[in-house]
């Protein structure tokens, strides 16, 4: 079969920007491109049953030479529908119900995208069995009509479909672990894997040469989304700064310093802090606050970052802010080391697979880390919301509880 990575690096640029795909889906089209890449033209099926039982004694995931199923399981068309409708709706709250995780950029892009969405038609699923028990790995092909185009666009998409303890199915798209990665490299080898992306790809071909409008508008789609989606997140955040100025109206104000010799700038209140960089002798920075603990907060490239006072010379006197009351101040050495401010633990939390670790209770907070499957965690609080507050290298952070086994004392 000739279908080499060149063909599927341009049915990418065309079907990525349909329909928002998780993780999985970007696996998949890089190891299908590696691997199609370097097939021979005419692959011996014993050679492939040999690379796979070789993989599998290496300590991977076995992968089984089987066909696609086509729409062999309801409860996974069903909860396939549900995610295309959401989509046609820009139903975000649906998605994130039944996603493992969806972050804000992703959450805009589904609803300035459904704005040009008239409705998803042709739903086939094409089914493989997944790494672990109770789990598919999907190819969804759909034709979704767009607003004022009269052809529809035949197009394809990628989920990894998981189940909960209570039985109900999921799209995963959070973190992939090494064997999973392996186990899905391993399927996109496969011929009718390849051979379904090639005659998705045709199709979408014919219907673009025969509409010129539908072809003019995927091509200016990503684009158009590209600039919705960064003109949402401005205007968010514009407004997030505006709210914040009005609540630290009565607050400090900021004034110029000059830096009187070169001095690290710090993620927090404390030499034992992140270093984020340096700032210059004779360099002019924008102070925010000066806290009592002999520190000063700056605004430094667009974050907040801190630096020790006695470097600075102030254009004018700023009152001092008790460190306890600004934000970061918690974060000193010596509130590190009292085990972050007397959170007592009520038990311990393990990881039942690789899942992200953040600094606050949402997959839109910034992430502190990864935990792998058996790591485990003091636990602080299971919060009603869906997550837990663990400690995590001598700080507070905040695990989903799908994704662990909660022990209390």
């Amino acid at each position: 079969m000739n279908f080499n990575a060149d063909d599927i690096r341009s049915f990418v640029i065309k079907h990525y920007q349909y329909f928002v795909v998780g993780v999985l889906f970007v696996v998949l089209v890089i190891v299908l491109a590696i691997f199609s890449g370097h097939k021979k033209k005419d692959k011996d099926p014993k050679e492939t049953a040999t690379t796979e039982q070789t993989a599998a004694s290496d300590g991977a995931i076995e992968v089984p030479d089987v066909e696609f199923e086509i729409d062999a399981h309801p409860e996974v068309n069903a909860l396939v529908n549900k995610y295309f409708q959401a989509a046609t709706d820009g139903d975000t709250a649906t998605l994130l119900s039944i996603c493992s995780e969806l972050d804000e950029t992703e959450q805009i892009r589904i609803e300035k995208k459904s704005d040009y969405i008239e409705n998803y038609d042709k739903i086939k699923c094409y089914s493989k069995p997944g790494p672990e028990a109770n789990s598919y790995i999907l190819f969804v092909y759909y034709e979704v009509k767009f607003k004022n185009i009269s052809t529809p666009a035949p197009g394809l998409t990628s989920l990894y479909i998981r189940t909960k303890d209570d039985g109900s199915l999921y799209v995963y798209d959070g973190e992939l672990s090494e064997p999973v990665t392996t186990y899905i490299k391993a399927i996109c080898a496969q011929d009718d894997v390849v051979n379904l992306l090639n005659d998705v790809d045709k199709e979408y071909n014919k219907a673009a040469d025969a509409d010129e409008d539908l072809a003019k508008f995927m091509g200016a789609l990503p684009t158009a989304l590209d600039d919705a989606v960064a003109s949402e997140l401005a205007a968010r955040a514009d407004a997030a700064a505006s709210e914040a100025g009005g609540e630290q109206e009565e607050g400090p104000k900021s004034i110029e310093a000059k830096v009187k010799e070169t001095v690290n700038v710090r993620k927090s209140p404390s030499t034992d802090a992140e270093k984020l960089g340096k700032v210059m002798g004779g360099d002019t920075i924008t102070v925010v606050e000066n806290l009592d603990n002999g520190w000063s907060k700056m605004d430094y490239q667009g974050e907040e970052g801190y630096v020790k006072t006695e470097f600075l010379e102030m254009s004018e006197e700023l009152p001092a802010t008790p460190a306890g009351d600004a934000e970061g101040g918690e974060q000193t050495a010596e509130a590190t080391d009292a085990g972050n401010g007397g959170d007592s633990v009520i038990g311990k939390v393990t990881a039942k697979e690789r899942v992200r670790i953040r600094k606050g209770a949402s997959t839109d907070s910034e992430q502190l880390g990864s935990a792998d499957q058996g790591s485990s965690f003091e636990l602080i609080m299971e919060q009603a919301d869906g997550w837990c507050k663990i400690k995590y290298n001598g700080q507070t952070a905040y695990i989903k509880s799908d994704f662990v086994t909660i022990d209390k004392n």
